[in-house]
């Protein structure tokens, strides 16, 4: 039914639509941690590592494993004790960085 330039055709707009993301979320990412400690920032790194392997689905074992093991190096169970003593940390700095932690909160890696 479909000839395959159409089917290339979609192909690369897929491709580049999810380029495009890629680069919206890095910018994104890069502008929620802009003039944050460097500690803070890689707690938002993990917690959008954390966000996406939540949403990921353990459709059989090897993946099931996938997920358990990155939310095992992510430390995704340690994150709210992490960002309660980032806050305290940086007392000065505690309303730029939970507005920060609240935007990162819906993002995950693409």
């Amino acid at each position: 039914m479909y000839t395959n330039r159409f089917r290339l055709g979609i192909l690369v707009l897929l491709f580049a639509s999810s380029h495009a993301f890629a680069e919206d979320f890095d910018a994104a990412l890069k502008r929620i941690k802009a003039g944050l400690p460097a500690d803070v920032g890689k707690v938002i790194d993990r917690m959008t590592g954390c966000n996406h392997w939540a949403g990921e689905e353990a459709y059989d074992e090897d993946r099931k494993q996938q997920i358990h093991k990155a939310v095992d190096e992510l430390r995704c169970k340690d994150l709210e004790s992490d960002k309660t003593k980032l806050l305290k940390k940086y007392k000065a700095k505690e309303s730029a960085i939970k507005k920060a932690f609240k935007e990162a909160e819906t993002m995950s890696e693409g």
